[in-house]
């Protein structure tokens, strides 16, 4: 992100899709938790906690 930008989105969207959920296994999983990617779905039926704020996600 820069300023209020989204830099190379369109990269990064790729990149998201290959991802495999940590959880279910499946791909598509964008959101990083140590190390680990999970879909949102999973990490709030699992009980991770996400900042709105900071735009994070705890364990």
């Amino acid at each position: 992100m820069k300023g209020n930008q989204l830099t190379c989105l369109e990269e990064k969207l790729h990149q998201f899709w290959k991802q495999n959920c940590w959880i279910c296994k499946n791909s598509g999983a964008s959101i990083s938790v140590d190390n680990k990617f999970v879909h949102f779905g999973c990490a709030k039926k699992h009980g991770y906690k996400m900042n709105r704020h900071l735009l994070s996600v705890q364990s």
